[in-house]
């Protein structure tokens, strides 16, 4: 299939998280641009607090994982958290994240149809919580769920997981990524980030969720939208 051919995609995902849709892009004939705005680190304290966080859960309790990084993370820490699947309720805000988890044998519960923390809020409008609910996050994330749980009443604690930082840009790669016809984005961030460093060029720009949508809009990019974070949306709306 070669339905991209003569297509220059800008791609700004983290190096590890990108490879798949770098290989797709690239298998339908079109030429990638790697940008990578985003590089995801441990925190400072090794995941000291997160295993904390994780021992101190018990049934009745809810565990929020906003991204496949986060659920990564957790993964990793449970073990030594003596957290076992099944120990609490599971929340989280996509497929992709769910998908790390249940391969690593946990159960999820509540997964939104649409990839928001304003989505995920909402589908916890029907759910009575009995304990307390440990929202697993970046370092620096949005504080939507939490607020809004907050608001019902509900205990909440969130905890970083990882660390979302700013790369060092090849400078060949910028200038790359000004002949491109299309940029994805999967963050608001990497919406800003983009745009301070390189422009709004190319305009066109496909995003990841309607949050990300909503920045990449109101800064002036031609915006198309994938609601789920999967292989298929994404390059689909590429064509």
């Amino acid at each position: 299939m070669s339905d991209l051919a003569g297509r220059k995609i800008v791609v700004t995902r983290a190096t590890p998280q990108a490879a798949p849709l770098v290989a797709a892009i690239r298998e339908r004939g079109g030429e990638v641009v790697e940008l990578p705005l985003l590089q995801i680190l441990d925190t400072d304290d090794g995941g000291e607090a997160l295993r904390d966080s994780l021992a101190e859960l018990r049934a009745g309790d809810w565990l929020v994982v906003l991204s496949p990084n986060g659920a990564q993370r957790v993964v990793e820490h449970a073990e030594a958290a003596l957290l076992t699947p099944g120990a609490c309720h599971m929340a989280v805000i996509a497929s992709g994240t769910g998908a790390v988890l249940e391969a690593a044998g946990w159960t999820v519960h509540l997964r939104p149809d649409a990839a928001s923390s304003e989505s995920l809020l909402e589908a916890f409008a029907g759910i009575t919580i009995d304990g307390r609910v440990l929202i697993a996050q970046a370092e620096v994330g949005r504080t939507v769920l939490a607020d809004g749980l907050r608001e019902r009443g509900i205990d909440v604690t969130t905890v970083a997981a990882y660390r979302n930082v700013m790369p060092e840009l090849d400078p060949g790669q910028v200038v790359a990524a000004l002949a491109g016809d299309t940029v994805v984005f999967a963050s608001p961030s990497a919406v800003d980030r983009y745009t301070e460093h390189v422009g709004t060029s190319p305009s066109r720009a496909l995003c990841i969720g309607g949050v990300t949508a909503a920045r990449a809009l109101t800064l002036g990019y031609e915006v198309s939208i994938a609601p789920e974070p999967t292989l298929d949306a994404i390059v689909n709306l590429l064509r």
